[in-house]
């Protein structure tokens, strides 16, 4: 089942957020312990107008667990709500300065995360997810899905092209380069 991410969520959907943050090399996200990161991801979920809100996350349940999700947002939002993020950190770590970098056109319905949980992965969860993310833009005002892939990970670039995302460009994300992708 495929719904909207509720409050009691937070701890499951923070931990499959944190796996991607990890990845990504921030340096600040670097000197934080696990469980410093979960509760700052936390409260950003819980928190509204920011690209970590719980309102901006669809949550893929299988067996009565969270199995995956994915993080979608409008890209004429992302300033605004990076700029909230920005606040909340800073509050939590003062003089700490993120910024972000611009990862989706304004016209865009903005993937900006997918991931599942290990013992789900190869079972179509991020399929799913991604059809579902497909049905809710083509019902809605916009025309174009897009998303970001890091160029080596190839098993992620074959699922979205597969589902029909094609390469449009290139983008820098915290000093990694990715393909932008459009449907």
């Amino acid at each position: 089942m495929i719904r909207n991410a509720e409050i009691q969520d937070s701890r499951e959907a923070s931990q499959l957020i944190a796996m991607i943050v990890r990845d990504m090399g921030l340096p600040l996200v670097d000197r934080l312990s696990e469980e410093e990161l979960l509760s700052l991801i936390e409260e950003a979920f819980l928190t509204e107008d920011n690209r970590f809100s719980r309102s901006h996350v669809r949550i893929l349940e299988s067996g009565g667990r969270v199995a995956g999700l994915a993080l979608i947002y409008p890209g004429r939002d992302a300033s605004r709500m990076d700029r909230h993020l920005s606040e909340l950190i800073a509050r939590r770590y003062p003089g700490e300065l993120m910024v972000f970098d611009r990862e989706a056109e304004e016209d865009e319905l903005y993937v900006d995360s997918l991931c599942v949980f290990p013992e789900f992965r190869g079972q179509g969860i991020g399929t799913r997810l991604l059809e579902a993310l497909i049905r809710e833009a083509e019902a809605s005002e916009w025309n174009k899905l897009s998303l970001n892939v890091e160029r080596t990970n190839v098993n992620a670039r074959r699922l979205y092209e597969r589902m029909g995302f094609r390469v449009r460009g290139e983008t820098t994300i915290a000093g990694h380069l990715y393909d932008h992708m459009t449907r």
